[in-house]
């Protein structure tokens, strides 16, 4: 299983680069701005296929950020990080080297700021689960005046036992309108995301928006 992983990681790494200057000729990122970024992953003790992935996430197609990206990150992009994050997992890799470690890369600053403030009306709730060593943050909204498919939610999953995770999904209920990202982060990357879920609950509570809190412990809801 491994090695069909690997191969099918490679050969899609050499494909991309190879179609790197066709499509940095219709591009506006054609100018790389992560140049060495996977030096690293060269290392004979990495797992083989991650270099060339990397080379043509960061570099080839320069992306960094999996919810701000221009148009090429938003099409090879997406299965070109889906794989290198299976090909690490169970190993000591690092995560894709161009994602900034400080920033929480599974929404953007938009997708974060709207859960909560896009339907009305509508029931948005953060939840809050931490135990000894495991912890659950969320935040959603389900627009319960417009449609009873139209929903969004971000989670960051923190286990004692494995890669933190983090999740985004969002439908306005029309076909087409699904936005979904599933990713292994790092710790500081986790803290980030959490704090981002925390900080808009806090920003909605500080609107008078009707959001609530389910869970152990809740946030304060201020005087």
């Amino acid at each position: 299983m491994q090695t069909r992983q690997t191969l099918r990681a490679l050969s899609l790494g050499v494909l991309l680069v190879c179609a790197a200057p066709r499509l940095a000729r219709g591009e506006s990122h054609s100018a790389s701005t992560q140049a060495g970024v996977c030096d690293a992953l060269q290392d004979p003790s990495v797992t083989p296929g991650l270099h060339g992935l990397c080379l043509t996430y960061c570099e080839a197609l320069d992306c960094d950020h999996p919810a701000e990206a221009h148009d090429s990150c938003e099409t090879a992009g997406v299965q070109i990080l889906a794989d290198y994050e299976k090909l690490r997992e169970g190993t000591t890799a690092p995560a894709m080297p161009c994602i900034d470690s400080d920033v929480c890369p599974c929404w953007s600053a938009a997708e974060i700021a709207a859960i909560g403030a896009t339907w009305t009306p509508s029931t948005a709730e953060l939840i809050s689960q931490t135990a000894v060593d495991w912890s659950l943050t969320a935040l959603y909204e389900v627009g319960t005046g417009v449609s009873v498919d139209a929903f969004q939610i971000a989670l960051v999953e923190i286990p004692a036992w494995t890669a933190p995770v983090c999740s985004y999904f969002s439908t306005d209920g029309t076909e087409g309108s699904v936005e979904s990202r599933d990713l292994t982060i790092t710790q500081a990357q986790a803290q980030t995301c959490k704090t981002q879920l925390l900080e808009q609950y806090a920003a909605l509570l500080a609107l008078g928006a009707s959001v609530g809190c389910e869970g152990d412990p809740c946030p304060p809801r201020g005087p």
